[in-house]
C-alpha cells in the first residue's frame, strides 16, 4: 500500500479554509487540523462554486461519529492492539489515528477524496503516528492487508452499508459508528451501545446527529 508524504491541502483554496491544529476533547490528546470555530458561514464572494460554504470540506471537521469511535478505541484498545486496520471513508483520519495510538500494528486510511487523504497524512504526522493512504478498499489484494475495518459516519449511502456487509462476509471484523441508522442495523451486525458526541467545529446539528450508535460484526479479539 503506497504511503505518501503529507502535502498542502489548501494551495488552491481560500484563506478561510486554512485548518488550524486543535486538541480534541476527551480523546487522549489527539490533535487534528480543523477549521476554527469562527469560520465564515455566510456568502463567500469570489470563493467559486467549487468551494461552497453550504458544503464545506468534510476533512476539515471532526464529525461526531468519528470522534465517538476514536474515543471508543482509545478506551478499548483490545479492538485494535497488534492488528492491521483500515479506516474506511477516513476524512480527517481521527479514527485511524486513534487506532494507531491504541496500538494497531498497521493503519491504512481510505478515502476517494485526494484532499482528505492529504489531510489524513498531515494529521497523522501531527500526532506522531504512521498511516498509509489509499483511494479504495483493497479487496483485490491477497491476502487482504487488514483484519479490521473501521468506519464512521458512512451510512448516508446505502452502498457503504453494503460494503461493510461485504467485508464482514469475507471474514473481516467490522467496527463502526453512525447516527443515521434510525434503529436498524446491517444484517449480521450487533449494537454495542449509544454514546454522545458533537462535531468539531460545532455545526449546531439536530440532536439526533449527536447520538451515535456503535455497532460491530464481531466482538473484540
Amino acid at each position: 500500500m503506497p504511503t505518501a508524504t503529507p502535502e498542502p491541502i489548501d494551495s488552491d483554496l481560500p484563506g478561510w479554509l486554512e485548518p488550524v491544529p486543535r486538541t480534541l476533547p476527551d480523546c487522549g490528546g489527539v490533535r487534528l487540523h480543523l477549521l476554527a470555530d469562527d469560520y465564515p458561514r455566510g456568502p463567500l464572494p469570489g470563493a467559486g462554486p467549487q468551494v461552497s460554504i453550504a458544503a464545506p470540506p468534510y476533512w476539515a471537521f471532526c464529525w461526531a461519529s468519528g470522534l465517538a469511535l476514536a474515543r471508543h478505541l482509545l478506551r478499548h484498545p483490545e479492538w485494535v492492539a497488534g492488528r492491521s486496520v483500515l479506516d474506511f471513508g477516513c476524512g480527517s483520519a481521527v479514527v485511524g489515528i486513534a487506532a494507531a495510538r491504541a496500538g494497531a500494528a498497521r493503519v491504512i486510511v481510505c478515502d476517494q477524496d485526494s484532499r482528505a487523504r492529504a489531510a489524513a497524512l498531515r494529521n497523522a504526522a501531527l500526532n506522531g503516528v504512521e498511516v498509509e493512504a489509499t483511494h479504495a478498499v483493497p479487496f483485490e489484494r491477497t491476502p487482504l492487508p487488514f483484519e479490521l475495518m473501521l468506519a464512521s459516519d458512512v451510512c448516508y449511502e446505502e452502498d457503504n452499508l453494503t460494503l461493510l456487509q461485504h467485508a464482514a462476509s469475507l471474514g473481516i471484523a467490522v467496527l463502526a459508528a453512525d447516527s443515521r441508522l434510525d434503529g436498524r442495523l446491517p444484517t449480521g451486525f450487533q449494537r454495542l451501545g449509544t454514546v454522545h458526541a458533537r462535531t468539531i467545529p460545532d455545526l449546531d446539528e439536530a440532536e439526533h446527529f449527536n447520538r451515535i450508535t456503535l455497532f460491530s460484526s464481531c466482538s473484540p479479539s
